[in-house]
């Protein structure tokens, strides 16, 4: 089973830069989703009456003493749920390494696993970096991300000049330089959003086109928060809060003490002594305000908060989990310790014990996505969802420099946007016979842009 604490280190570092994990010490940045209404309609969770309920006793935080919390179990290894494309954040396991990159994984019709990767910093030149040894050339690194749920909107935060501090993993040096990336197509371009001439990293979505950012000013201080663009300040409600989610135009701050708070610092709620909070996400696909990950000693809890900060429903996992996305109906995607021994077969040499899984809510079920995780085609490593684009799918490759969405079936009319090679398209499933005889599909892009488009440039 995967041990909490070495998790717990790995996120140290990890979500450090771009994930939401704080079990002590300094504060870390999350990469809180601010976006990404799931397709589902939204529906209210209840304690399914076939899940096991914790028992009431002294093992318990006092802040769950009258609730029913229902204990999840690892079921059977499954695979990733039909009409799904994950956003995959990789790097080294166990290891003071940042995230080396962003890819994408989803299965094709035919249950075939397609790996692609969207971000890698290298493709982005060098790093300038001041040594000893006089001026020299390194691979630029990535100092924070975040991402809507379905990864509609991506901002990505680069050192390419000196150590840009990310989250105090590395020294703050004069001179540092952070380039500031954002995609709206699910990663597959990205703009060059900006620089900020000092250190720096993303800390959450604000809005659409918008963000939060971290930056350093000086060696050995505290960063300064602020919007980007722009760098407006953003005050800090409390001494050592930190921003973890902006929900309805409101930023959720984390403070060190387990409290979540409000802008205007007063308390959303406090899970108490011995409790820490991992995880912030917008839970309004399950009929809740906030959904929170959140420990007490060695156990994970899943809540779901009403608008006053109450827990409406508790969910406890086997072993430790962090939820990413949820997409309603009493399913979440994201990362959880595995059982190995529950298994039909051992993992893979090199596959670690730490692998996304599905959460069946009304079930009482986590389901390890072992394939293709464990398969030889997708990076090992830590491998953290960080959001979950919804289809079905068509993938665009018109071998061109992009494919256009029409405003009717038409190659004369109207482009409403131009999608790149390797898009992913929802498929509405209206087909048509249009200009020429040329069937025609209605697709939405993953900014939300619909249109029609010529089959004849799309895979399935």
């Amino acid at each position: 089973m995967v041990c909490r604490k070495t998790v717990i280190a790995l996120l140290f570092v990890s979500m450090a830069l771009a994930a939401s994990c704080s079990g002590g010490g300094s504060p870390v940045p999350s990469p809180s989703a601010t976006t990404g209404a799931s397709p589902t309609a939204p529906t209210a969770l209840s304690p399914s009456p076939t899940a096991t309920a914790s028992p009431v006793g002294a093992d318990r935080p006092d802040i769950l003493e009258d609730a029913e919390v229902v204990a999840l179990e690892q079921g059977p290894e499954g695979h990733i749920p039909g009409n799904l494309a994950l956003i995959i954040e990789t790097g080294c396991w166990q290891c003071d390494g940042p995230t080396e990159g962003l890819t994408r994984v989803y299965s094709r019709p035919d249950g075939s696993a397609v790996i692609d990767t969207l971000l890698d910093p290298k493709s982005f030149g060098s790093r300038v970096v001041t040594t000893p040894k006089g001026v020299e050339q390194d691979s630029p690194y990535i100092t924070g991300f975040a991402a809507s749920e379905d990864g509609s909107e991506i901002a990505v935060s680069l050192c390419v000049k000196e150590s840009c501090g990310s989250g105090g993993m590395d020294g703050w040096s004069p001179g540092s330089k952070t380039l500031l990336l954002r995609s709206t197509d699910g990663g597959i371009t990205w703009e060059r959003w900006g620089a900020v001439d000092v250190g720096g990293y993303v800390v959450s979505l604000a809005g659409p086109g918008r963000a939060i950012v971290g930056v350093w000013e000086a060696a050995n201080q505290p960063p300064q928060i602020a919007y980007f663009p722009g760098l407006a300040p953003l005050p800090v409600p409390a001494l050592g809060a930190w921003p973890v989610h902006v929900l309805d135009g409101e930023v959720i701050w984390r403070a060190g003490d387990a409290r979540l708070l409000r802008s205007d610092g007063s308390t959303i709620i406090d899970f108490g002594p011995d409790a820490g909070v991992y995880r912030v996400a917008a839970a309004s696909a399950t009929g809740a305000w906030l959904g929170v990950t959140w420990y007490w000693k060695d156990h994970i809890y899943f809540s779901f908060l009403d608008s006053g900060g109450r827990p409406v429903t508790t969910y406890e996992a086997p072993s430790f989990a962090l939820p990413a996305v949820d997409l309603g109906k009493g399913l979440l995607i994201g990362n959880a310790g595995v059982d190995v021994s529950r298994l039909s077969e051992p993992l893979p040499s090199g596959v670690f014990d730490y692998l996304p899984a599905s959460f069946h809510l009304s079930e009482g079920m986590v389901t390890p996505m072992v394939e293709p995780f464990a398969g030889p085609d997708v990076p090992r490593g830590r491998n953290h969802v960080v959001a979950a684009q919804h289809g079905p799918f068509v993938r665009v490759a018109s071998g061109d420099s992009c494919l256009n969405l029409r405003a009717k079936p038409d190659p004369a009319a109207r482009p409403l946007a131009c999608a790149a090679d390797g898009v992913l398209l929802r498929d509405t499933g209206l087909l048509v016979e249009g200009y020429g005889g040329e069937s025609w599909l209605r697709v939405v892009t993953p900014a939300g842009v619909e249109g029609w488009t010529s089959t004849a440039f799309l895979d399935r």
